[in-house]
């Protein structure tokens, strides 16, 4: 194990009057400037608490408790946790598609270190997005995610089959789906609950797109692909918002990577 390697583990609660709890507390404290930490713990028969080598540095100390290690720290974003699961339940997609291309074994540990760092930094995004849904209480319903789905439906003529059909070629569970559609309802309501300002798409903006994009529509008016054109204009500016946005965040939260 490296000397920077965090772990969560699983303990009994009588352990917690012990003083290798407190010490062990008081060293994570310490380590990460986390001012929040008692409030992580939660008082139940079993409780998870993040542990840096504490056996390392205190060799000589015993106990008589048992523990297991039930997963693996990658990052802390302002005393918030992003854990080894997380970093792989995002990577499933990706780790199929890699597999499919059959890469030199070589090139395959550098794609998946490349992928795997961008994720890094995108859970942290996002760990940042739903820190600041939570202080805004900003909410989306599932029959906005229902109206957003039905939509992209029509817009591209898919029936329900066709959308499954369509997910599973890319690796994606309709739940996935859902989750991934909620977060970018809930992240365009942030930029305008933030930033204080509409998007506003012009019938001229929709005219030129439609013009320059006219070959990929099939033959369909401009009326039949207005929804799908305004969807991707809108996203393409609340994009560029966002970016500026969670740069700014980014200088302000505590965040620390664990290779």
């Amino acid at each position: 194990m490296g000397k920077d390697t965090w772990f969560l583990i699983r303990y009994h609660s009588s352990f917690k009057e012990d003083l290798g709890y407190r010490v062990i507390m008081k060293n994570i404290q310490k380590e990460f400037g986390l001012k929040k930490m008692k409030n992580q713990v939660k008082h139940s028969s079993v409780i998870l608490i993040l542990v840096f080598l504490f056996f390392t540095a205190y060799p000589s100390m015993s106990y008589s408790v048992d523990m297991e290690v039930v997963d693996r720290i990658v990052a802390i974003v302002n005393d918030e946790l992003i854990t080894y699961s997380m970093l792989n339940e995002a990577f499933k997609p990706f780790d199929i598609k890699i597999r499919e291309k059959n890469y030199p074994l070589e090139k395959e540990i550098e794609i998946r270190f490349k992928v795997r760092n961008n994720l890094i930094q995108q859970l942290i995004d996002q760990e940042i997005t739903e820190q600041e849904m939570k202080k805004a209480q900003i909410q989306v319903s599932d029959e906005e995610i229902d109206g957003y789905i039905e939509r992209i439906k029509q817009t591209n003529s898919f029936t329900q089959e066709d959308l499954r059909r369509m997910l599973e070629a890319e690796g994606v569970e309709l739940g996935q789906y859902r989750k991934e559609i909620k977060s970018l309802l809930l992240r365009n309501k942030l930029i305008q609950y933030e930033i204080k300002s509409k998007i506003v798409i012009t019938k001229e903006e929709i005219d030129e797109y439609y013009t320059r994009h006219k070959d990929e529509f099939n033959g369909k008016t401009r009326e039949e692909v207005s929804p799908l054109i305004m969807d991707k204009l809108y996203q393409t500016q609340a994009d560029e918002k966002f970016s500026k946005w969670i740069s700014d965040l980014r200088e302000q939260a505590q965040i620390k990577i664990i290779q």
